[in-house]
């Protein structure tokens, strides 16, 4: 499990409080159209912790630092430069909202941040209309669903997903796909990291090296029926 955790430096927390500067720092916030707020300059409200007379001022006195801002951005520029295929998605089946996505992300599914951020995940990656035998979709929102529900991770066995490509035909595509909770200090799933490893070429090679086999043996037993005659 992923837990979020931080020790608050600007108001020197003795414990992990969940303020709006603990979000912050863990690049959690959201922003009015519910994608991910990289920075630290959200709107914070009055709180205290009994524990160690923690409080904070309100927004006008704890707006974010230039240095912090820059270094939240800085966080969002390493998440989306990642190589790793890495989607985050808010936890609010059935939609499952997408608010954050690496570039690798995008190259692998032919889209673009602008037309994935903030949009339902089934909404922009349907199954292939074209095979009535699809169900990627619904494997896929299974394993989320029990993501939510456990709060643990969910190892999928290998999908086949098939993606629209820009010319609007769908490409045969196979996934090996890992869902992880991320998740407050108090428990609660606050996103869900999907994350999956493109093995088209794997699967396809494998296929071909069993029908190849197939062949050889098919071959063989021929070559020794004749010989018998």
């Amino acid at each position: 499990k992923t837990h979020l955790a931080h020790s608050c430096s600007r108001h020197r927390c003795e414990t992990r409080v969940e303020c709006e500067c603990n979000r912050a720092a863990n690049g959690v916030t959201l922003n009015a159209a519910g994608g991910f707020f990289w920075g630290g300059t959200g709107p914070m409200h009055e709180m205290s912790a009994s524990s160690n007379n923690h409080e904070m001022r309100d927004a006008d006195q704890a707006e974010g630092t230039p240095e912090g801002d820059a270094f939240a951005q800085d966080l969002r520029l390493v998440f989306e430069a990642s190589p790793d295929v890495l989607l985050v998605l808010r936890p609010d089946p059935p939609r499952y909202t997408m608010v954050a996505a690496t570039n690798a992300r995008l190259r692998a599914t032919h889209t673009t941040r602008e037309q994935t951020i903030g949009r339902g995940l089934f909404e922009i990656f349907p199954d292939n209309p074209d095979d009535p035998t699809a169900t990627g979709a619904s494997n896929l929102r299974a394993s989320l669903d029990r993501v939510l529900a456990t709060r643990a991770p969910d190892t999928m066995s290998v999908q086949r997903y098939d993606i629209k490509a820009p010319d609007g035909t769908f490409h045969t595509r196979y996934w090996s796909p890992k869902n992880v909770p991320v998740l407050s200090p108090t428990g609660e799933v606050l996103y869900v990291l999907h994350r999956v490893e493109d093995i088209t070429e794997l699967v396809q090679a494998t296929e071909r090296g069993d029908a190849l086999m197939d062949r050889t043996n098919a071959m063989e037993r021929e070559v020794l029926r004749r010989s018998g005659e």
